[in-house]
């Protein structure tokens, strides 16, 4: 152990601080702004949008209304309620623009022993630790128009400094 007890000077250590703050730098670092969103724990009822509402029955009435996202057979199950009528959605309570440094490729994710087996549904995002709270209470992280959701717990990296942290996510 004599061997690599004095290779992580504090000159490294601040070397590859300033390496990886160059990387994360929303100025002029390799980041992307995204979107964090935030739900509650508030769900919201709304009528359907693909079928016609029976308001007797309060249920669809099974048949396409003519605009909705999914074209049906008038007397099928509407693809969108199943046939309730209406939709049951979580309410974002908040959003909120972040930088992040993100790794599209698995090929280069950090310390994942199967990275090989991800697919390219997945992506890992690098970030200072003080942005970890907000990651984690997020239920959605948009990055180029595509929704994300948490795929694994974050992990901290930093030369035992544990400045940094890095997290897998997975298209929604």
């Amino acid at each position: 152990m004599t061997i690599f007890q004095n290779l992580l000077t504090p000159e490294f250590k601040q070397l590859y601080n300033d390496a990886i703050d160059a990387i994360i730098d929303p100025a002029n670092g390799l980041v992307n702004t995204c979107i964090l969103k935030y739900g509650g724990s508030a769900t919201q009822q709304t009528v359907c949008n693909n079928c016609l509402y029976d308001t007797i029955s309060r249920l669809s009435s099974n048949m396409y209304n003519g605009t909705g996202p999914k074209p049906f057979s008038d007397g099928g199950i509407c693809p969108v309620c199943l046939g309730s009528g209406s939709i049951t959605r979580n309410s974002v309570i908040k959003e909120e623009k972040v930088n992040l440094a993100i790794i599209m490729d698995n090929k280069y994710f950090f310390n994942v022993a199967n990275a090989l087996n991800l697919n390219s549904n997945h992506i890992q995002i690098l970030c200072k630790v003080e942005l970890l709270p907000k990651l984690q209470n997020a239920v959605e992280l948009i990055v180029h128009d595509l929704a994300y959701q948490q795929a694994g717990e974050p992990q901290y990296c930093g030369l035992s400094q544990h400045k940094y942290a890095f997290m897998l996510w997975r298209v929604k």
